[in-house]
């Protein structure tokens, strides 16, 4: 059997599979080529970009001014986000 003919009979199974599943639970399936599938492919572009080394830059200069000797006890979840507060301060607008 030619591999075409395999991975389109193993994609019309697990579709059928699925669909039937989603009958059941009461759900829609949508097809790749539906408009909602476009605003899917939008949210998964923008959560999953990588950041540009330039604003990795910036994170490791302010990383540098908080983790001073004086701060070296901090733990991992306290000093995320005090790199995160002051990163973000100029959004608070009175910084």
């Amino acid at each position: 059997m030619a591999v075409a003919k395999i991975h389109s009979i193993i994609e019309n199974q697990t579709d059928s599979v699925l669909n039937s599943l989603c009958e059941k639970l009461g759900l829609r399936v949508f097809k790749p080529n539906e408009v909602n599938f476009a605003l899917v492919n939008k949210m998964f572009v923008a959560k999953n970009t990588a950041l540009p080394s330039s604003a990795l830059v910036a994170l490791f200069s302010i990383g540098v001014q908080i983790l001073t000797p004086r701060r070296n006890g901090l733990s991992d979840e306290h000093f995320e986000e005090l790199l995160m507060l002051r990163a973000n301060r100029h959004l608070e607008g009175n910084s």
